[in-house]
């Protein structure tokens, strides 16, 4: 098993006391469902759910049945959970499928992590090729690209009624998983806690856009609470399954199998995960 090797004082104590501020805010009140007030000259609406914070929630309700959903967050920030959820309730999240993590290996080819990219992703012919025919072909359609979370602005700016869906998780815990899964070096705690907050910016983001609806899913609630979180969802995106049969196969460790649906199909678990190479569009020359 891979371990940390130790390093010197860093800014490690401040990310974690700002991802403990921010984690604090996503607490939910006693009842579920409570809506803030904007803030003084904003627009901006916030709902609060059992598990799970909804910004813009009327902006959410007017784009169901014709939104792009994008989930994304950390690397081992339990993505993998929430694109479960949506899959088994019937939700269309690509053609290709990795069978363990449900990540869209073309949409993943088309986003690469962003210090792979040489160009925006509006100049990419991959991705606005493939964006386009999937507008064409579904009327709401979705995607799960951890790594996305470094995207999230243009993407709210180049996808048709864009609906965010970040999963949020304490950097402790994903550290932990990172260091215990990771097959390659996990380099020192500051890089591991620095890929541990990578949903920081777009969470700042999403709660200052009036025009954005977002789902900020708090995921370590969502391993105590797995009934509670996939009601959410099924409430928020209106979907259709056996939200109990799906809370209690989440409630377990390890990832979730699932049996391929019509118009896709699961790939090798062995083929490229996130951390993919860069295609050749994005390479340097020699």
């Amino acid at each position: 098993m891979p371990t940390a090797p130790k390093s010197g004082p860093g800014p490690t104590a401040r990310m974690v006391a700002g991802a403990r501020r921010l984690l604090g805010r996503l607490a939910a009140p006693a009842s579920a469902g409570s809506v803030l007030s904007p803030p003084a000259g904003g627009d901006a609406s916030y709902e609060y759910k059992r598990v799970t914070l909804v910004v813009n929630p009327g902006l959410l309700a007017e784009r169901l049945g014709r939104e792009t959903l994008v989930c994304c967050g950390a690397a081992r920030g339990m993505t993998s959970v929430v694109a479960y959820t949506l899959f088994d309730q019937g939700y269309f999240l690509g053609e290709r499928l990795q069978h363990r993590n449900f990540e869209d290996v073309d949409m993943r080819r088309a986003i690469p992590p962003r210090d792979q990219m040489l160009r925006p992703l509006a100049n990419r012919p991959d991705f606005t090729t493939l964006v386009a025919a999937r507008n064409a072909d579904y009327t709401r359609w979705g995607f799960k690209i951890p790594h996305a979370v470094e995207h999230v602005p243009e993407l709210c700016r180049l996808l048709r009624d864009p609906v965010i869906l970040l999963c949020v998780r304490n950097p402790v815990g994903t550290g932990k998983s990172i260091v215990q899964r990771s097959e390659t070096e996990t380099g020192g705690i500051d890089q591991i806690m620095h890929a541990s907050l990578r949903w920081v910016p777009a969470l700042q983001y999403l709660v200052g856009q009036a025009d954005v609806p977002a789902l900020i899913c708090d995921m370590d609630i969502v391993r105590r609470r797995p009934f509670a979180f996939v009601r959410d969802l099924k409430e928020a995106l209106d979907l259709e399954g056996d939200a109990d049969a799906i809370a209690e196969t989440i409630g377990t460790a390890g990832y979730k199998r699932a049996e391929a649906r019509p118009g896709m199909t699961f790939v090798s678990d062995d083929a490229p995960a996130s951390d993919a190479a860069p295609d050749d569009a994005d390479r340097p020359a020699p």
